[in-house]
């Protein structure tokens, strides 16, 4: 029997997956930046089929397809229905014909055994409610000796440091998330748990320009920021803008205020038999 509990956070996961579905990282080529990275990690080789783990708006997603080529695949899956409609009027306006998208559940893939070469997955692991399960699908549907890629942020590496204590100062919870996943360390022992082998972590590091404040609080209203601004009255708006802005002098660079992110690229393969 499904935990019902699990059911509503997966609810609440892709309600909110959704309402971001319109601008989701549009201010900055963030995701677009490490779905690169990530797709280099993973070595992908012309004709291969590839499983894009929590697609999003396609950031792992397009260079995947290109790494494959005209002969191979790539499916993107998501929770939210949303994110897969917006997804999939990109690939149509952009003629990507190697890549399809549909909405599916990580933790119950309706998908044959060993199907992929690769399983790709971009800052998604750690909103699984039951990662172990997801893990353990994500195994299933490989081929063997096929590789497990996913990206996680790096602790106190990137990222303003300030954030939470914004949401503090209006008297907001921060929303940590909350995982056994949330970084690499415990990442690649709930591989190893679930039965990969040859689990390896690397370090990258990103580097982006906002503009100006007003650029920092749009990408806010462009990932899961927008919990805590959804919440706000438009008073509270105005001092958080402010509160942002005073915060901001430390990062400023040419050209406007810089956010470095680090990340870990987890790397695992499912064993020959």
């Amino acid at each position: 029997m499904v935990n019902p509990t699990t059911d509503e956070t997966k609810r609440r996961i892709a309600d909110i997956f959704g309402r971001l579905a319109p601008l989701y990282g549009s201010v900055i080529p963030f995701f677009q930046t490490f779905g690169r990275m990530l797709v280099d990690a993973a070595a992908l080789e012309k004709g291969q089929r590839v499983l894009d783990l929590a697609c999003g708006r396609g950031a792992c997603l397009r260079p995947a397809a290109a790494a494959v080529g005209p002969t191979g695949s790539v499916l993107g899956v998501d929770l939210s229905e949303p994110m897969v409609a917006a997804t999939a009027a990109d690939l149509l306006a952009e003629r990507i014909e190697n890549a399809e998208v549909r909405v599916a559940d990580a933790e119950r893939l309706d998908l044959a055994d060993s199907l992929f070469d690769a399983v790709i997955c971009g800052f998604g692991v750690f909103f699984l409610p039951e990662p172990l399960k997801a893990l353990t699908e994500c195994r299933r549907v490989l081929r063997p000796g096929g590789r497990f890629v996913a990206s996680t942020f790096v602790a106190g590496r990137g990222g303003y440091p300030w954030s939470k204590d914004v949401a503090r100062d209006l008297g907001k919870d921060p929303q940590a998330i909350r995982s056994p996943v949330l970084l690499a360390e415990g990442l690649r022992r709930a591989l190893l748990e679930v039965g990969f082998t040859e689990v390896s972590s690397v370090e990258r590091q990103g580097r982006f320009v906002f503009a100006d404040v007003d650029a920092v609080v749009a990408w806010n209203w462009s990932h899961l920021g927008r919990r805590i601004l959804e919440t706000l009255s438009e008073e509270e708006l105005r001092r958080y803008r402010k509160l942002i802005a005073d915060r901001l002098a430390p990062h400023a660079v040419s050209g406007g205020f810089e956010l470095v992110q680090g990340v870990h690229l987890t790397v695992a393969r499912r064993p020959e038999p």
